[in-house]
């Protein structure tokens, strides 16, 4: 898929899909990916931090594992990402907080593990964070107070 260099929008969602994603990761210029509610396996791989143009990422409903690579945080174009009802597990990066654009940050009912790093509280644009049904331990940072724009939090379960 890296010939398709004008794709900005790829819709994939709600079929049965199979395989790795890698390769929809190699469209340099995609601005929306969809590929939730298929049978997707495998792990988000680190070519995601050359998507600069990317500002939805929706995997929900697959098969995903693994922790989110870090090369994530280099898309700062980011404003949605849904990785929830997968298998990540892992910890939330501290560099959560480089994603300025963020306004939706959904990672309910997956296996992540650890505490939510202070560094969220960056996050002066997010509306939205849920990351119900996780293993997430520790308190909630006191930063939290500066994320003006939140919406919606829930972290139960």
């Amino acid at each position: 898929m890296t010939n398709l260099s004008h794709l900005e929008t790829l819709e994939l969602s709600k079929n049965f899909l199979t395989g790795s994603t890698d390769n929809l990761f190699s469209i340099k210029n995609l601005k929306h990916m969809d590929v939730s509610g298929n049978q997707f396996t495998g792990t988000i791989p680190m070519s995601i931090g050359s998507m600069y143009n990317l500002q939805t990422l929706n995997l929900k409903d697959n098969s995903l594992f693994g922790s989110i690579p870090r090369d994530m945080f280099d898309v700062t174009t980011l404003s949605k990402i849904n990785l929830s009802k997968n298998a990540f597990d892992g910890f939330l990066s501290i560099r959560i907080g480089e994603l300025s654009n963020l306004e939706e940050l959904i990672l309910k009912e997956n296996s992540m593990i650890g505490y939510i790093p202070a560094e969220i509280g960056n996050l002066k644009k997010l509306r939205v964070f849920d990351a119900h049904d996780n293993l997430i331990t520790g308190h909630i940072p006191n930063t939290i107070d500066q994320m003006e724009s939140l919406e919606y939090l829930s972290l139960y379960g």
